[in-house]
């Protein structure tokens, strides 16, 4: 195995072995995953959200580049559960999940 790979290795476990606090009780991320996720998905957001307020104290140019800004989305990974909740996950334990 190379450093990369171990790199990568170590990075997901440590990213899998994170404690959080859920409504149950305090857990690793996978400990949650495995008990209560239901599906995974992949999903393009917008990047920035409208804010008018500072959209209408812009000038012409301004308003320009900030529409064009707006238009910027990003990927996001999600974990759906059982309840109905979901939330936010990395793209490198959606991989070990999906994979």
């Amino acid at each position: 195995m190379n450093a990369l790979a171990q790199a990568n290795e170590a990075r997901l476990n440590n990213a899998l072995s994170k404690l959080y606090r859920y409504h149950d009780g305090i857990k690793t991320l996978k400990q949650n995953l495995d008990e209560n996720a239901t599906s995974f998905e992949v999903k393009t957001v917008p990047k920035y959200e409208y804010n008018r307020r500072k959209y209408n104290n812009m000038d012409w140019a301004e308003q320009e580049a900030y529409e064009t800004k707006l238009k910027q989305t990003k990927t996001i990974y999600v974990a759906y559960y059982a309840d109905g909740s979901h939330s936010d996950i990395p793209k490198m334990v959606y991989e070990y999940y999906t994979n």
